[in-house]
């Protein structure tokens, strides 16, 4: 027998890697007969039941909740970066995050110079975690208020200044103190002679900004709403086939999320959203009429309306309703597209006109000079 070579406890044990560890290999001996043959077995680690994985995600959501806040007191009064950790401490349990403002919180939890109302701006944060290639959703929402970047002597010279000026409202001047942590300090007040011009300057800028900013999110919504219109006929031909087959909404929903996977649709990632939510414990019917609402367009209000309905009278004439939305679905989609067309010729007319200006540029240009030659 091999020196190297030991006898595993209780005849055939070992111990498995812990949860979220992954697999390994081991290189075994096999003895029988007086024979000895190496093998080399892959041993699976540790895996959650789904109650377990359940308290895993409570567990989870629990310490997010202290992870994330920072050297910050609460979530209502954000002023120094918040933490976003990459992996649950503790847990085998991965996180990949999402804000809907990246102008004010990065995602390292870095707050941004553009975070400047005095009010605090709110900013919602979602984070998606897995584990055992299930994936839950993690939802919760921030108020940043500008930072302020003072150096120790200067926060010290604004708490003295405003205890200098604490209980004598009612006297004409505001007097700053003339000493600061046992020094000597002047008082110099920010001037300037192009005040007007620069003023006007920013402002124009910041019009121009604001401005451009909104047309850029103005064509985000309408790319967006455009994609989800054409999909939508798609959407509800697939439902159709999958309920007359006799799956279940929930089965077939699934399936058509999973089914395109790898795809950047927005209706498809809305899709998985809902999925998440579902396994998230929230109810079914709320996770159809809150997809709905993110997707912003009446006939998906209409869709997870239906769907919402459904779980509560009962299935009963589902797939007739899902074959008479698919056809009206079609017709519209025909309609919509036609209307494309229409306003694709309408902007090619500038083109024409400025086309058809060259051409008589060209004609008229040389008889006139023929002319006055």
């Amino acid at each position: 027998m091999d020196k190297r070579a030991e006898k595993l406890p209780d005849g055939a044990k070992l111990l498995r890697n812990g949860y979220g560890e992954g697999n390994r290999t081991e290189e075994l001996y096999v003895c029988a007969d007086g024979k000895k043959e190496k093998v080399a077995i892959e041993i699976p680690a540790q895996i959650y039941t789904e109650e377990e994985l359940e308290e895993v995600w409570v567990q989870a959501r629990e310490k997010l909740d202290q992870i994330i806040i920072g050297e910050n007191s609460c979530l209502e009064e954000v002023r120094k970066p918040l933490v976003l950790p990459v992996k649950v401490p503790g847990l085998p349990v991965n996180v990949r995050w999402e804000l809907n403002r990246y102008d004010v919180i990065d995602l390292q939890g870095n707050i941004l110079q553009r975070a400047e109302d005095e009010r605090g701006t709110q900013v919602w944060i979602t984070g998606y975690m897995k584990c055992q290639e299930k994936e839950a959703v993690y939802e919760t929402s921030a108020t940043v208020f500008p930072t302020e970047n003072l150096s120790a002597f200067a926060k010290e010279a604004k708490e003295a200044a405003e205890r200098e000026g604490e209980n004598k409202e009612n006297q004409a001047y505001f007097y700053l103190p003339q000493e600061v942590g046992g020094k000597k300090v002047t008082w110099e007040k920010k001037v300037s002679k192009r005040a007007a011009p620069v003023f006007g300057m920013g402002v124009l800028a910041a019009l121009t900004s604001v401005l451009l900013t909104y047309q850029n999110v103005e064509k985000q919504r309408k790319e967006r709403e455009k994609e989800l219109i054409l999909d939508y006929p798609k959407l509800m031909h697939q439902f159709a086939l999958l309920v007359g087959a006799g799956i279940t909404i929930r089965a077939a929903w699934k399936m058509i999320a999973d089914s395109s996977e790898g795809s950047g649709s927005e209706l498809i990632r809305e899709m998985r959203l809902t999925v998440c939510e579902m396994q998230s414990k929230i109810s079914e019917q709320e996770c159809y009429e809150r997809f709905g609402m993110r997707c912003g367009l009446a006939v998906y209000m209409k869709f997870g309306a239906m769907l919402s309905h459904n779980l509560k009278k009962g299935a009963k004439g589902m797939e007739l309703l899902l074959r008479t939305e698919a056809a009206l679905a079609f017709e519209e989609r025909k309609r919509y597209a036609k209307q494309q067309g229409e306003e694709a010729g309408t902007k090619l007319l500038m083109p024409m006109f400025l086309m058809l200006g060259i051409v008589l540029l060209i004609v008229v240009v040389p008889a006139f000079s023929s002319m006055n030659i």
